[in-house]
């Protein structure tokens, strides 16, 4: 008798402390100092906070790695901030 045939594994999620993608990681660089106690990872709700948008407005970028040039300047003008704006205009649309 010939065993049935099993569907291919399913993806498994991203896991939920990893980067969602390259801008996740440049802004993880641009405030080190801005990681949860926690989980060591990008404070998300804080960058949402500063630049006075909601953390799903952020998750969409990273979700996209894209993000305004009106944001980029945002972003860079935050005094925390360790990069330029050149940093982020390949993210830029």
């Amino acid at each position: 008798m010939a065993t049935p045939k099993r569907p291919p594994p399913k993806k498994k999620p991203k896991d939920r402390y990893t980067p969602m993608s390259k801008l996740h990681v440049l802004l993880a660089k641009a405030f080190p100092e801005r990681r949860t106690s926690r989980y060591d990872v990008f404070d998300i709700e804080w960058l949402a906070i500063k630049l006075k948008v909601t953390d799903e407005g952020v998750y969409t970028w990273l979700r996209a790695n894209a993000l305004t040039m009106k944001r980029a300047r945002q972003i860079v003008a935050l005094r925390e901030c360790r990069i330029e704006l050149e940093d982020l205009l390949p993210f830029v649309v």
